[in-house]
């Protein structure tokens, strides 16, 4: 998907950047309410490892 199709679905997720602010707030709030990444996050990046092992 695209980002501008993302943000379609999931609202202000950020440039999808894993050193975009917005991206990485997205993400964190996401994990802590749901305990896993998004479907379009990409399980490699190591903030998104990071998250996961918090």
């Amino acid at each position: 998907m695209e980002i501008e199709e993302i943000k379609k679905i999931y609202g202000e997720v950020g440039s999808g950047y894993a050193t975009d602010v917005k991206t990485i707030r997205f993400l964190e709030k996401w994990v802590r309410e749901k305990g896993e990444l998004p479907p379009f996050a990409r399980a490699s990046w190591k903030t998104c490892k990071r998250f996961l092992n918090n």
